[in-house]
C-alpha cells in the first residue's frame, strides 16, 4: 500500500504503520488545510495510541499535549485567533471483525498464529489505513468549530469567581474560557490552558522588543 512519504518516515521511525498512527496523521492535515498553515497551531491527543506519533513529528512534541482520555479525538487551537477544531472519529472508523481481535489477543499472549490468519488480519489493517488516508474527511470525523478565548479582561480576575455555564462548577475567572459567548471551564471547552498562556507570553516578549 502506498502511503505518503512523511507518514511512512513517522512509521518508519516507530516501527508501526497502524490505523491510529494514520488517524493522527489524518487529523492534522485537516487541521493544515482547515488554518492555511500550523503556525500558531496547538493540538489536544484524548488518547496514548501511536496517533500522538504523527502530531509530534508534524507539529513539533512542544505544541501538543497528550490526555489519556481514552477518546479517539482531537482538539487544535489556532491560538491567535481563538479558533478552535474539535475533531472525533466517527464509530465504527477503527473497529476490527472479532476475528482480528483474536488474532491480536494471540500476539498480546505470545502465541502463533496461523500464516493464513496473519496475512488476512494485515489485510484487513491495511485495508482500514487506506481508508483512513483516503475516505473523505466527514466520513472518517465528526467536526466542530468555535471560537474560544481566555477570561482575562477584568482587574480583579484573580480573585473572582464564577461557575461554568455547562458543568456548573466554581472556577476562579482567570480559568473560564469564553466559548461562543458562554463561559466555559478548560474541561467543558475541550481545551488545553497551556495553550494561551503560551502565546501570552509570546505577546508579551513581542511586546518588550
Amino acid at each position: 500500500m502506498l502511503v505518503p512519504l512523511p507518514l511512512k518516515a513517522i512509521a518508519d521511525k516507530h516501527g508501526v504503520l497502524s490505523p491510529e498512527l494514520a488517524l493522527g496523521y489524518r487529523a492534522v492535515g485537516i487541521a493544515r488545510e482547515e488554518y492555511d498553515a500550523l503556525d500558531d497551531v496547538r493540538a489536544m491527543v484524548c488518547n496514548t495510541t501511536p496517533a500522538r506519533f504523527a502530531f509530534d513529528a508534524l507539529l513539533g512534541s512542544g505544541n501538543v499535549s497528550v490526555h489519556d482520555f481514552g477518546q479517539h479525538a482531537y482538539t487544535f487551537c489556532h491560538t491567535s485567533t481563538g479558533s478552535v477544531l474539535r475533531l472525533k472519529t466517527r464509530a465504527g472508523v477503527l473497529l476490527l471483525p472479532a476475528w482480528c481481535r483474536s488474532v491480536e489477543d494471540r500476539f498480546l499472549r505470545s502465541r502463533s498464529s496461523e500464516d493464513f490468519a496473519v496475512a488476512a488480519y494485515q489485510a484487513v489493517v491495511s485495508e482500514m489505513v487506506a481508508r483512513v488516508l483516503t475516505a473523505p474527511a466527514d466520513q472518517v470525523f465528526l467536526a466542530r468549530r468555535y471560537r474560544c478565548r481566555p477570561v482575562g479582561e477584568y482587574p480583579d480576575v484573580l480573585c473572582r469567581f464564577a461557575r461554568c455555564e455547562r458543568c456548573e462548577a466554581w472556577t476562579r475567572l482567570n480559568r473560564l474560557y469564553d466559548v461562543e459567548g458562554f463561559l466555559l471551564c478548560a474541561a467543558c471547552a475541550e481545551i488545553d490552558p497551556s495553550w494561551f498562556a503560551t502565546a501570552a507570553r509570546s505577546d508579551a516578549a513581542d511586546t518588550i522588543r
